[in-house]
């Protein structure tokens, strides 16, 4: 492939390989925020004693593994298959 084609193939898909960049990036905060929730939710779980507060920390548990499984799809989807 001559250089001039490989510089205007990848000027062409630039673009998209920043979306799938930023994507990752954006999901990778998201993930950081739902380890910050689990975190906050135990501390807050020890200080308040509530019927509740098992069932809080299911659900910011469970909010951590979405995320993490949103992750991981969208890192397969968008680098390892070419749709």
């Amino acid at each position: 492939m001559p250089t001039d084609e490989f510089i205007l193939d990848l000027i062409s898909k630039l673009p998209f390989i920043l979306i799938r960049i930023f994507t990752v990036i954006l999901l990778l905060m998201h993930l950081l925020f739902s380890v910050v929730i689990v975190r906050q939710t135990r501390i807050l779980s020890k200080i308040v004693e509530a019927k509740f507060s098992p069932t809080i920390q299911l659900i910011s548990v469970l909010h951590l593994m979405a995320s993490l499984g949103v992750l991981l799809f969208t890192i397969i989807y968008l680098f390892f298959l070419n749709l």
